[in-house]
């Protein structure tokens, strides 16, 4: 279950024709983020006009939480890391303490969403998605207007424009390859591959 306030102006619901599955349609979504800690203040993580979901009525009363799609268009998402080192998108909790919350979202699609991501150290970087479509660790985008504020690690190519399908492959001994089908960014296109070996003992590639 959410663990942050969730503010909705209306709500529509439809049976698909593949029953069990429904379509709850939201609009004017305003989903606040997780904060670090008991007290404290919570900024908006999502902002919507509209928020579609479609899941099956089974799988939400009797067994794990699953929506089998999720399409978010015209809004903004804020993404803020924590003075703690954590991010403020942890907005599920568990109902058990030794059961974690667990839910499985098979496909996403973004339309005309800004993006924004705040690190703790001040540095704000910001992207505004045309369109995105994200399926079981494929990833389609087209993208313009990034920019980075209060750094210049970026500034010489900021901003970007273009569009990006990739591919993410994970291995039997968790090493992964991301696979970049075709890409064009700033009218350069591009393509390629490039894998992280698996360490055990810094949990990541070495």
């Amino acid at each position: 279950k959410l663990s942050t306030e969730l503010s909705v102006e209306e709500v529509g619901l439809s049976v698909w024709a593949e029953f069990p599955m429904v379509a709850v349609n939201l609009k004017k979504v305003v989903l606040m983020g997780s904060v670090s800690h008991s007290g404290a203040t919570a900024d908006t993580l999502i902002r919507a006009n509209s928020l579609g979901v479609a899941l099956s009525l089974w799988d939400v009363l009797f067994g794990e939480p699953k929506i089998d799609a999720l399409v978010l268009e015209g809004g903004v998402i804020n993404v803020r890391e924590l003075k703690n080192g954590t991010w403020n998108t942890s907005i599920l909790e568990s109902d058990s303490a030794s059961k974690p919350s667990k839910l499985t979202i098979s496909k996403i699609t973004l339309r005309d969403v800004k993006m924004v991501v705040e690190k703790r150290s001040g540095e704000i970087y910001s992207v505004v998605i045309s369109d995105a479509f994200i399926n079981e660790g494929e990833l389609s985008v087209s993208f313009n207007d990034i920019t980075e504020a209060n750094g210049d690690v970026l500034e010489n190519i900021l901003p970007l424009n273009g569009y990006v399908e990739t591919q993410l492959n994970i291995g039997e001994n968790n090493d992964f390859e991301l696979l970049i089908n075709d890409a064009l960014v700033n009218d350069i296109p591009f393509s390629g591959s490039v894998k992280y070996p698996y360490s055990s003992e810094t949990g990541n590639d070495t």
